[in-house]
């Protein structure tokens, strides 16, 4: 599965997602239509987790392969090659793999809270349209819920009818989901597509990291290379294009203490090195 495709299914999901919750009339909504709502949802849901599992699991494994060959191909240019004795334990695209699914299956935990909320803010707001204000005080209000209530009394005040209350309830929902940030990690809402974008990116460079490092340590070359793309991102800007020891025992360059990606959709991965070779460098430039 391409790393596009990803994107793609969670997008066409946040756009299903947002359909099926616009489809809600207030007129009609109750619980036993809630509990339908949020049963299609599950499914949805339930196809991400599926096709998430499978992403990762194939995405993980080609771009640490690749990213092994290239760092092969480098550490046989610098001259090293693998000493006898015993080798080392990889730690393989594993970890990874893991780190990416969890991120995914926190994601989809996340829609399906956003939808039982909406869920929710709906049947409350079918109750105070049908009632205007009377049920109002039934509710212990949170969020969103509490702008109903607010809209709501509001209404008794203006002497709105229930059919213009409806509508500003409605169009307050539909404020909710009108991007399809479904995902809520810490306090921001993310977009599916999105999310899905930042993960894909994300997981790949750490698979690609993780692959040097494997290899580093089975050639016993101890030198990586932060790679250089002019960044302005206050975050890379510390590390790229420089020179670190993985073990830290290198007196003449400092420990490499974080590993890229530095922070999501970081762009930046690293290549093995040597003195030799930086010493090449700076004598043809």
């Amino acid at each position: 599965m391409k790393f596009m495709d990803l994107q793609r299914i969670y997008g066409a999901a946040g756009h299903e997602l947002r359909t099926l919750l616009l489809s809600i009339d207030l007129s009609t909504f109750d619980g036993a239509k809630a509990e339908e709502i949020k049963h299609k949802a599950k499914r949805i849901v339930t196809y991400l987790n599926g096709v998430s599992g499978r992403w990762t699991r194939q995405t993980t494994k080609v771009a640490y392969e690749k990213a092994a060959e290239k760092a092969k191909a480098q550490l046989w240019k610098l001259g090293r090659r693998i000493p006898r004795g015993i080798m080392p334990a990889r730690s393989g695209p594993g970890v990874v793999e893991a780190t990416a699914d969890t991120a995914l299956l926190k994601a989809t935990g996340s829609i399906m809270r956003t939808v039982e909320q909406f869920v929710s803010a709906a049947l409350m707001g079918t109750v105070v349209a049908k009632g205007i204000i009377g049920a109002v005080q039934e509710f212990d209000y949170e969020d969103v819920e509490a702008e109903i209530a607010d809209l709501a009394a509001r209404a008794v005040k203006q002497e709105l009818s229930s059919g213009t209350l409806k509508k500003q309830i409605m169009d307050r929902l539909r404020q909710l989901v009108g991007d399809e940030n479904f995902i809520q990690i810490g306090e921001r809402m993310y977009n599916l597509g999105a999310y899905a974008r930042m993960v894909a990116r994300t997981t790949i460079r750490e698979a690609q990291t993780q692959a040097t490092l494997d290899l580093c340590a089975r050639y016993e070359n101890d030198l990586v290379e932060v790679s250089y793309h002019g960044t302005d991102c206050d975050i890379c800007l510390e590390y790229e294009g420089n020179t670190y020891s993985l073990s830290g025992n290198d007196p003449n360059f400092p420990i490499l203490d974080e590993q890229p990606p530095f922070h999501p959709n970081c762009k930046h991965d690293i290549l093995p090195t040597s003195e030799a070779e930086i010493r090449v460098r700076e004598r043809e430039g």
